[in-house]
């Protein structure tokens, strides 16, 4: 099976535009010429092939010639002549990063007065950021503006105005008359040893546990001598006589024996 024309051509043609957007790709090729075209599917290729896409190329809007300043000296030849004619070609022509910024704020629009006057006013305005590390804004903006050297500085609180009638608190110093220490030795045998914490502990939660029992002894009295609630006595039903009433007369039902059609005789 074979691959078809088309598909070899524009393999070729993608395969040197790489070569001309990147220069690393270029090394590569220069190299090791066979392992790039078998990388980039383009293995077995003639020069004949290469020169054969090279007016498309060149057509191109974003292939452009090199300036006369940028050629840069060409490798030795190689004994490959599709290396030979790739080079001739990334030697003398590059690409251009052409990405264009279009703005349309046009208005299109009917307008039917039926033969009285009309008034427009079109106020409009875009913001644009074009371009590698642009920055759009909608309004007045200053980049890189110097960061204030008391930045790093804590913030203080600002000095409240005085209140009427509130005396001002004294400031926070060492006491005149400082607390005299006192001798432990001396007075050890007059104080009585504290209890202990645990002891206190256990004393309040008797306390607290004893003062529970009795209220509840005292709710439960209160609702053993609360009288029961009185019973309930439904109403007695009401009957419209005017929807019921007793039969006067009763008319005897006359009873009819009907012959059983299975009976032993039949």
């Amino acid at each position: 099976m074979t691959t078809p024309l088309a598909t070899v051509a524009n393999s070729i043609i993608e395969f040197i535009l790489s070569l001309l957007r990147d220069p690393a790709a270029v090394a590569e090729l220069e190299k090791d010429p066979e392992a790039a075209l078998v990388k980039n599917k383009v293995a077995g290729i003639c020069a004949d092939d290469v020169r054969a896409v090279a007016p498309i190329i060149y057509d191109r809007p974003d292939v452009a010639p090199k300036p006369t300043s940028a050629h840069s000296t060409p490798p030795p030849p190689s004994d490959n002549d599709v290396v030979n004619e790739i080079t001739r070609i990334t030697n003398n022509w590059t690409t251009i990063d052409s990405r264009a910024t279009i703005v349309d704020q046009s208005v299109n629009q009917n307008i039917w007065t039926e033969g009285g006057d009309v008034s427009q006013i079109f106020d409009q305005g875009a913001g644009v950021a074009s371009g590698d590390g642009s920055v759009a804004a909608g309004d007045d903006n200053t980049v890189g503006d110097p960061i204030p050297d008391d930045a790093d500085e804590e913030p203080t609180l600002p000095d409240l105005p005085d209140l009427p009638g509130v005396p001002d608190l004294p400031d926070a110093a060492a006491p005149e008359d400082p607390v005299p220490a006192v001798d432990d030795s001396a007075s050890i045998g007059d104080t009585q040893p504290a209890a202990p914490v645990d002891s206190l502990a256990a004393a309040e939660v008797a306390d607290g546990a004893q003062e529970a029992a009795t209220v509840l002894q005292e709710t439960a009295e209160t609702v053993s001598d609360a009288p029961p609630p009185p019973a309930y006595e439904a109403p007695v039903a009401e009957v419209d006589e005017a929807v019921w009433s007793e039969p006067d007369d009763t008319t005897p039902v006359e009873e009819i024996v009907y012959p059983d059609e299975f009976s032993e005789e039949q």
